[in-house]
């Protein structure tokens, strides 16, 4: 499976880096052929391509713009959250932007089996919104985690009918996501803000 990158609103393929660090163009001028062409080509591209997201207001953007036939034909996303905090008018808008981004695929991309999620900012691992609205994708088979989260995830993604899988990582890799895991609370979805204090 190929990943598509959405930068800027211009399409780009891409190889997962551990592969190949180029970036080819993906060529989507086929699609203006004709509407027959468009319509196959179109299903081809959004069934068999993983879509790259680390920004979640230009992919809302990119996503309400396209057919619904299109939404519905996506079949894999991979979230890479960077920013995600209180800290700054930026990161708390950000954080909005991915709960909404979420919440659009739950309830448009019905065709989404596979969702890659990238928690490369620690405090979204902690964050049990963003799993509730994670675990409420209804479509999604299975969600391949990276990054930093805490143990409770896969139990509870699991317990919502969700096959989760962890990717592979170097040893160092490993450490530091027990680390990360040993130094947070340990809090379960749907657990009470009060427990929390």
């Amino acid at each position: 499976m190929q990943e598509v990158i959405m930068p800027l609103g211009r399409m780009k393929a891409l190889q997962p880096p551990s592969q190949v660090p180029l970036r080819p163009q993906v060529n989507l001028c086929l699609l203006r052929t004709n509407r027959q062409i468009c319509n196959e080509a179109s299903s081809m591209l959004y069934s068999r391509s993983c879509f790259y997201v680390s920004n979640p207001n230009r992919t809302l953007e990119w996503l309400t713009k396209l057919a619904d036939d299109n939404i519905k034909r996506l079949r894999s996303l991979r979230l890479v959250l960077c920013e995600f905090s209180d800290e700054s008018p930026f990161c708390k808008s950000q954080k909005v932007a991915w709960y909404q981004l979420v919440h659009f695929i739950a309830s448009k991309a019905i065709g989404m089996r596979r969702l890659l999620l990238s928690l490369h900012a620690p405090s979204a691992g902690r964050d049990l919104p963003l799993l509730e609205a994670l675990g409420g994708i209804r479509s999604v088979q299975t969600i391949t985690l990276s990054g930093y989260y805490q143990k409770e995830w896969i139990s509870y993604l699991t317990k919502e009918g969700i096959k989760v899988d962890e990717e592979e990582r170097k040893e160092r890799d490993w450490q530091a996501l027990k680390s990360y895991q040993t130094d947070i609370k340990e809090v379960g979805p749907r657990t009470p803000a009060s427990a929390l204090d």
